[in-house]
């Protein structure tokens, strides 16, 4: 088992506690990318004009196994500065060096250590019970 973050609003954080986790939702073991991401939620409620006035940014936490987990193959083709600096400058770089082999690709869905060791993100596989599911 390990800790696991994913950053949202506080209304959808609310619901996830209540309701759970559902499969294909995304994971991070980095905290400070669980930040980014729910500033990015924040951002993304107000371009669509539905950010309501007492809505927060938010960090929830849960300790998954590895077996309820994916690769978050969108991590790797659309890599975030955070990680992608550890392995090169630009994005025709990562690209490049996920082809030449010189950044660890997984070798299927289920390769969640590679993932993990590269982006540091993850779906879950399954459903996550809300009561798993804390404020970080």
């Amino acid at each position: 088992m390990a800790i696991f973050y994913h950053g949202t609003d506080s209304v959808s954080a609310q619901k996830i506690l209540q309701k759970g986790f559902n499969a294909r939702g995304c994971l991070t073991t980095d905290i400070d990318l669980a930040w980014h991401f729910a500033e990015c939620r924040i951002e993304e409620l107000k371009e669509n004009d539905e950010l309501l006035e007492d809505t927060d940014e938010i960090v929830i936490k849960v300790e998954v196994e590895n077996i309820d987990l994916v690769v978050d193959y969108p991590a790797y083709e659309e890599p975030i500065t955070i990680y992608r600096n550890n392995f090169c400058n630009n994005e025709s770089d990562w690209h490049q060096g996920i082809e030449d082999g010189d950044i660890p690709y997984p070798l299927n869905e289920n390769d969640v250590e590679t993932a993990l060791s590269v982006t540091t993100c993850v779906r879950a596989k399954v459903l996550i019970a809300g009561e798993r599911f804390s404020i970080a």
